[in-house]
């Protein structure tokens, strides 16, 4: 469904404290704050968990992870007012459903969106699932085009050695500058692979590379999360994990990693991520007892729970490069409110060289 949501007057502005990376050149423009429990027609808007800019029509897609428990799957079009000045006003602009291939609603608990992306070449999106898990190509108004056949690696056995850890699938998604390839990644290692991040040890996360029309695999590679880098408080609830993927201009990538440590909050890293000289391990069942060389690693931002302005940080799932602006390149960042009303659905905009795509 689509309708005009104009909702500026509920949100709140936060002028960030300065900041400037002198290494990267990455300066803080602004942050945003949507309080959780906003209603839309009836729905409640969060779980944000992808963000994707359409330089063609100036919007934003966004892609909320409910399992169709508070309102059947779906994703927005997102008007963000973005300026040198930061972001001074965000509208929903439209609301669109998510339809399996009978081209009704996801029943609940039958699909749980993670990751989006806009397909510039036929003009459509690219979405991916962690239940599965699953990864469809739809229109613009949600309707299913196609569902990707993934390698067994990624399914989940019925005796539990084999597939995706239960919610550690395909959280990032993005595709090739020139539309041709589909990247996804899962937020942990597969369960042959290896142990999810822990304070003692990283995890072999899968990035999986596609064709974006058949489907077909191209490559695979191992990406490793950071260990847990907190430890939490009275020993609660503590993990990490690859929350999102963004392809740059010269082949590279923006990666984000988030962990949580109860009792402290959430700290976020933003990466740049080379392929050039990792091992394609595509086909492989298992990566024990291979030689592998992961993908390389260079720290571009570290988000500790507190800054820029915010009372505290929340959990971000959501990065996305938005328009030019004066000569610089935008980047925002989003998070998951995980539909808590103790968390906010918060927005930093940040400004980048231009060269640095």
């Amino acid at each position: 469904m689509q309708r005009a949501l104009a909702l500026t007057s509920v949100f709140i502005f936060l002028s960030a404290p300065a900041f400037a990376d002198n290494d990267h050149n990455l300066t803080i423009l602004g942050t945003y704050v949507i309080p959780s429990g906003l209603q839309i027609d009836g729905v409640e808007f969060g779980g944000i968990s992808g963000l994707d800019y359409q330089p063609e029509t100036g919007k934003f897609i966004a892609i909320s992870d409910d399992r169709s428990q508070k309102a059947p799957a779906r994703f927005y079009d997102i008007d963000i007012n973005l300026s040198k000045d930061g972001i001074t006003g965000i509208n929903i602009a439209a609301m669109h459903r998510l339809q399996n291939a009978q081209g009704q609603a996801w029943a609940e608990k039958t699909t749980d969106p993670e990751g989006i992306a806009f397909d510039h070449a036929y003009q459509s999106i690219f979405w991916s699932s962690e239940v599965g898990p699953a990864l469809y190509k739809a229109d613009l108004n949600g309707k299913l085009l196609q569902e990707f056949v993934l390698p067994d690696a990624y399914i989940p056995n019925s005796d539990g050695t084999r597939g995706i850890y239960n919610n550690q699938a395909f959280e990032g998604l993005t595709v090739s500058n020139d539309g041709k390839h589909i990247y996804v990644a899962t937020e942990n290692a597969l369960i042959q692979d290896g142990p999810k991040a822990s304070l003692d040890a990283v995890s072999p996360s899968r990035i999986l590379q596609l064709d974006a029309v058949t489907g077909e695999t191209i490559a695979e590679y191992i990406y490793e999360t950071d260990k847990i880098p907190v430890k939490a408080v009275n020993n609660g609830w503590n993990d990490n994990g690859l929350s999102e993927i963004r392809t740059l201009a010269s082949g590279d990538f923006l990666v984000t990693e988030r962990s949580y440590a109860e009792g402290i909050g959430f700290n976020i890293r933003l990466y740049r991520v080379s392929l050039k000289q990792a091992t394609n391990i595509a086909g492989a069942k298992s990566i024990k007892g291979m030689d592998v060389q992961p993908v390389s690693k260079e720290e571009i931002l570290i988000i500790k729970d507190g800054d820029f302005g915010f009372s505290h940080t929340d959990n971000i799932e959501a990065i996305s490069f938005g328009p030019e602006i004066d000569g610089y390149q935008t980047l925002i960042l989003a998070t998951d409110n995980n539909f808590n009303i103790k968390e906010e659905t918060q927005f930093y905009a940040f400004s980048l060289p231009i060269d640095f795509k």
